[in-house]
């Protein structure tokens, strides 16, 4: 605005000073000259001056060379510069006083060197009286007298404090984005709607970031998967919501897939771009893969520790009941033999009585023992009737009142599944009689849409949440297990009126099948 310049640097820009009316004539000339066009008499150039002056955003300003005087500043360096304009046009070199100390030597240095020249093109800061720093873009431009010498400056200094601010913060901002995503062990991409690559946060070995800006993404994929690439973008610019493909590349020999996922980046409610966030997934999926597998050889495993376990079950059932089931029989007409030849009153003959009573409590065991191995009705006579045997034997044993309704005659089970609903029929009255504290429980068979269904429920406490989320319970997994197996599902749930209950449902083959 106004800066002490050495008189041979003077000179040598403005060559002799003019006479003082000379310069303020040429001075009202060449602002009067730049309104011509609008006004049609000087009054009226010096008060459309005046009030263009006073009403801009920008600080204008107007310096005379040859005493270093600041001719004019408009009334927004008060606002700007935080003093008043009286002071500058006391002190002129009061407004590079307020100039930041670091920023001071430089603006100094480009005012004596290009100032005149029409150059001044500077960004510097401002400390006000209170404290406050300002961000200030000043911008000078020569004015000449007739003779084409430089004799004033004129000028426009504008408050970009806020745009700083601005700058500043998309610049951290920037900054963190591009922290992130270089450190991020994904590709990440920013596409245009015709599917260029505008960004990317890096490359794979053999490319570099340079040849990828500006190409099609289609370019760098496999055309096997193209279409479908494609199809995803078209959805996500169509409905504004995320997408996502897998695709594969080879890469040295290794073959690598990638899954990925594009989202929508919006501008006025409309898709303009779209961001493909893509993560190499190989090893999750071969890891993936192997947990499949070694599950399934688990559950091949069980399912066949289950058969054999049955097929034990029943060997040793038949055993019992062919072996010892016919010694003890033998044995005991043996011994009633021996006691319809003795004297009830005699030693030997109430000694052949107990051993008769003790036989036959053996035989019970094993009638007993032989149906929880496997009972010969499962075989014999099929589940309904295997199922009302059981539930009959265990009223008797637990005082709980059960009922069956069995209405799955007609259909014939494979062996296998026959098995499993048996068992699981037995778990769930068994953990009845031992956790539920019920009076009556009740259980149903039927066939629903070509499967077996069953369901047995009580009126007893009622399992909780926890138990049936529970992985430490072998019962309830032995259900689920056994279910599985035969391709059906069990599921367990507290009712509301109090008691459990246990549902069933197994594909059945019907007769004939």
């Amino acid at each position: 605005m106004g800066w002490k310049l050495s008189r041979a640097r003077r000179e040598e820009v403005s060559g002799p000073a003019p006479g003082a009316a000379e310069a303020d004539a040429a001075a009202v000339e060449s602002v009067s000259e730049a309104l011509r066009g609008a006004v049609d008499s000087q009054r009226d150039a010096q008060e459309a001056f005046q009030q263009l002056a006073e009403h801009i955003h920008e600080v204008f300003w107007l310096t005379d060379l040859r005493d270093n005087r600041v001719v004019y500043a408009s009334p927004m360096y008060e606002t700007v510069w935080g003093r008043t304009v009286e002071e500058l046009y006391e002190h002129p070199h009061d407004w590079v006083d307020a100039i930041h100390p670091e920023d001071r030597p430089r603006i100094v240095e480009a005012w004596e060197n290009d100032a005149v020249n029409g150059r001044f093109d500077e960004t510097y800061r401002v400390r006000r009286p209170d404290g406050s720093v300002r961000w200030i873009r000043d911008r000078g431009f020569p004015i000449r007298n007739e003779a084409g010498e430089v004799y004033r400056l004129a000028g426009l200094a504008e408050d970009i404090t806020e745009r700083k601010r601005v700058e500043e913060a998309l610049r951290f901002s920037g900054e963190q984005v591009r922290s992130i995503t270089q450190s991020a062990p994904d590709y990440i991409m920013m596409l245009d709607r015709e599917a260029r690559i505008v960004f990317v946060n890096r490359t794979p070995p053999n490319l570099k970031t340079a040849e990828v800006i500006g190409s099609a993404v289609y370019d760098w994929v496999p055309p096997r998967f193209r279409a479908r690439m494609r199809e995803c973008f078209e959805r996500v610019l169509s409905t504004g919501r995320p997408d996502n493909y897998v695709n594969e590349y080879d890469l040295d020999g290794t073959t690598l897939t990638f899954e990925s996922r594009v989202g929508p980046i919006m501008r006025d409610g409309e898709v303009f771009a779209l961001v493909v966030n893509s993560r190499d997934v190989t090893d999750r999926l071969q890891m993936e893969s192997e947990a499949r597998e070694s599950t399934e050889r688990l559950r091949r495993f069980t399912d066949h520790l289950h058969t054999i376990r049955e097929e034990e079950r029943a060997f040793i059932s038949r055993e019992i009941h062919d072996q010892l089931g016919q010694t003890l029989t033998g044995l005991r007409l043996d011994v009633a033999w021996l006691k319809d030849r003795l004297s009830p009153d005699d030693e030997l003959g109430e000694r052949a009585g107990h051993a008769l009573r003790l036989i036959a409590d053996a035989l019970e065991s094993v009638r007993d023992l032989t149906k929880r191995l496997r009972p010969a009705s499962l075989d014999d006579l099929g589940l309904e009737a295997a199922a009302e045997a059981y539930l009959a034997d265990l009223s008797k044993m637990t005082g709980i009142e059960w009922s069956i309704d069995g209405q799955v005659d007609g259909y014939e089970l494979n062996p296998q599944c026959a098995t499993a609903a048996y068992r699981i029929l037995q778990e769930a009255a068994t953990n009845i009689t031992r956790h539920a504290r019920a009076a009556r429980a009740h259980a149903r068979l039927w066939v629903e849409d070509g499967d077996l269904r069953m369901r047995v429920h009580d009126d007893g406490l009622g399992i909780t949440d926890d138990q049936i989320e529970s992985h430490d319970s072998v019962g309830l997994t032995g259900m689920y297990e056994r279910a599985r197996v035969c391709g059906g599902l069990v599921s367990i749930e507290r009712l509301d009126s109090g008691g459990t209950a246990v549902n069933l449902s197994i594909p059945l083959e019907p007769s004939g099948a």
